[in-house]
């Protein structure tokens, strides 16, 4: 979405005594005198979408899918409340990741304060489906505490992103 939107600007402003490009004037063929080359094709603008956004969201579930089906690693220097550090890490990630997508990918549908809920929802819900999964696997176990660093996480991941955007001129309170 950004790099169409930043297509139309470079465009419009080598367009001099015209009025600037709407992204409705954008066809299926690339912008003439883009100098970057750009196309604004709506599948195009889709599929970019789908790998800058959306894949690392289904990436992040299935890397700790994965992780989950295997006995807990043992990694770093040892801590106290390590476990649910890292938990808390994940899916804060998870939030931060998903919260992206949605705002990125449909800009005006959903105020920043239902992005960060509905983040918090998946994210929390995915760490809730991920406990009841490791209930099944052989060396691991269901944790309730693993629930509350999951949803502490996603909420504290939620926030941070919504703080961060929000410095960027991003209003967590328009519509």
């Amino acid at each position: 979405m950004w790099l169409t939107d930043a297509c139309i600007s470079i465009c419009s402003a080598n367009r001099p005594r015209q009025p600037p490009l709407q992204p409705s004037q954008v066809s299926g063929e690339s912008c003439s005198g883009c100098p970057l080359g750009f196309s604004c094709c709506p599948m195009k603008t889709a599929q970019r979408t789908f790998f800058l956004y959306w894949l690392p969201v289904i990436a992040l579930c299935a890397a700790i899918f994965v992780q989950s089906s295997f006995p807990p690693p043992d990694l770093g220097l040892p801590f106290p409340l390590k476990d649910k550090v890292m938990h808390m890490v994940a899916y804060g990630l998870l939030a931060v990741l998903f919260f992206r997508a949605c705002r990125l990918t449909w800009p005006d549908r959903l105020s920043p304060m239902q992005l960060m809920a509905i983040s918090v929802l998946f994210a929390s819900l995915y760490g809730l489906s991920d406990e009841f999964h490791q209930s099944f696997v052989v060396a691991r176990q269901a944790d309730a505490l693993d629930g509350v660093a999951d949803v502490a996480g996603s909420i504290l991941g939620a926030l941070g992103y919504m703080w961060v955007v929000s410095r960027r001129g991003f209003n967590p309170y328009d519509r």
